[in-house]
């Protein structure tokens, strides 16, 4: 299947139609001329109404519930409104000049959407689908973790949503650097010089992921059917749909219904459904990134904390940062700077306006900008630096 909104597969895909050879051609027209024949149009304009009624009809079902004060009552649990007006901008160079005085150094970092750029919306057809710069960070933040970890004075973390492969290809040769996947459902240790391949510890919550999925996949593939360009993704701590891939409006309109759908199919399950921007995800009630924090903060005393996240997945990663510094004491943490990407509630208490400026950050502190020339001509300002994937 093809995503109509992504140009590059598009155009891919056309060319891959034109040049094929005939062989090819005919064994693709004989595998498919049954579906083509007793697939017309009418069936599938059918199947949309069909599924727009379904959607109206969920709706309807909605407003008559208590949705609104859930929803309340969720977000004034991940945020916490009075967090607004305490957000401030940071100050690189305090941050930096803090960390140069500070002997005890604990760095956690986000992945995608903090170290790696997302793509700006205008590269795609609809204005509210956003995707990602492959999944590599910019070799110039590349190059400062690895700097950073180097000393070892530092502990340096990336915390991630996405899976153990993903973050391993894109950083996981880093000596000295220790990742978590899944958001906290699995870890792996710092790689250690001349290890060659990395052991991931998974986190045993007691779920039984065989069970969900008995009751789950029904579900879930039945949207996938649904949204071109969607499909499920099945980690050690988590299933999902991605509709990153989707038509944004009609991704938006499924996702919301498979919420309620999966609410009802795993409610005897100690598991929440969780839906960020393109995708749904079921998740262990208490799986979050604040267990690697508190992990990391038990293990390591700091005297200079740095956390910097981009969505709400982090909130816990600041919540528990705090937490971890009244509950302690020790009271040798000097600085603690707690930071989210882009201006919006958050515990945290600071902000940054974007994953660039996060890159900058790591520079400076990795002291590399003499060799850069002082300015901001780096590969994210390039062009062809990007790739179009979901992370």
């Amino acid at each position: 299947r093809v995503n109509p909104y992504d140009v590059k597969m598009a155009s891919t895909i056309i060319d891959t139609a034109l040049s094929m050879s005939i062989e090819e051609k005919v064994s693709r027209r004989e595998r498919d001329i049954h579906f083509v024949s007793t697939s017309p149009s009418g069936q599938w304009t059918r199947n949309v109404l069909r599924d727009l009624n379904d959607v109206k009809l969920a709706t309807e079902i909605d407003n008559k519930t208590t949705k609104r004060s859930m929803r309340a009552t969720a977000k004034m649990e991940a945020v916490s409104p009075a967090t607004i007006i305490n957000s401030s901008l940071l100050d690189s160079a305090t941050v930096t000049s803090a960390y140069n005085l500070s002997k005890k150094r604990v760095i956690l970092i986000d992945f995608n959407g903090t170290i790696v750029m997302k793509e700006p919306a205008g590269k795609y057809l609809k204005r509210e689908m956003l995707g990602i710069s492959g999944h590599k960070p910019p070799e110039e933040t590349i190059e400062a973790l690895t700097t950073l970890c180097s000393d070892e004075r530092n502990v340096v973390f990336v915390v991630s949503g996405d899976t153990e492969s993903n973050i391993e290809n894109a950083i996981g040769d880093i000596v000295g650097l220790g990742l978590a996947a899944g958001n906290g459902g699995t870890l792996s240790l710092p790689l250690k010089a001349g290890q060659t391949a990395r052991k991931w510890e998974a986190i045993d919550l007691g779920i039984d992921w065989d069970a969900i999925l008995v009751l789950a996949m029904p579900v879930l593939s039945k949207y996938t059917a649904r949204a071109n360009g969607s499909f499920v993704k099945h980690t050690s701590s988590s299933i999902g749909w991605s509709y990153y891939g989707c038509d944004p409006e009609w991704g938006e309109m499924l996702a919301t219904q498979l919420v309620n759908e999966l609410e009802v199919a795993l409610h005897a399950f100690n598991v929440r459904i969780v839906k960020l921007k393109g995708v749904v995800e079921v998740v262990p009630r208490n799986l979050n990134k604040g267990r690697i924090v508190k992990r990391v903060l038990a293990d390591h005393d700091a005297d200079f904390i740095l956390c910097m996240g981009d969505d709400v997945s982090d909130e816990k990663m600041f919540t528990s940062i705090f937490s971890v510094l009244a509950e302690s004491q020790n009271q040798q943490t000097s600085h603690a700077f707690t930071v989210t990407v882009g201006k919006k509630a958050s515990n945290a208490s600071y902000y940054l306006e974007n994953a660039q400026d996060v890159a900058d950050l790591l520079v400076d502190m990795a002291n590399l900008r003499r060799g850069l020339g002082g300015g901001r001509a780096m590969s994210w300002d390039r062009d062809d630096c990007t790739t179009d994937l979901f992370a």
